[in-house]
């Protein structure tokens, strides 16, 4: 489960830092990136991958939370 654990932090440090670059205020980072990190470890928790979540385009998924928001965004 390790593995998968630190593929859940990589991710998360890789959206969260996509957000900031782009301009997103640190505050709702903030918020999106709790919310993303337990989103991807419910899924790791019910055996899924990360990538079943996020698709294979990590920077097209951290874009499309930015734009609609994670709590609203159909994640997985």
């Amino acid at each position: 489960m390790t593995d998968r654990s630190d593929r859940v932090r990589l991710v998360v440090e890789d959206c969260a830092e996509y957000w900031r670059r782009t301009g997103v205020p640190r505050s709702t980072v903030a918020g999106m990136r709790e919310e993303l990190e337990r989103h991807l470890r419910d899924a790791v928790e019910e055996g899924r991958s990360v990538e079943s979540v996020t698709g294979p385009d990590l920077l097209g998924f951290a874009d499309d939370l930015t734009s609609v928001g994670v709590g609203v965004y159909p994640l997985g």
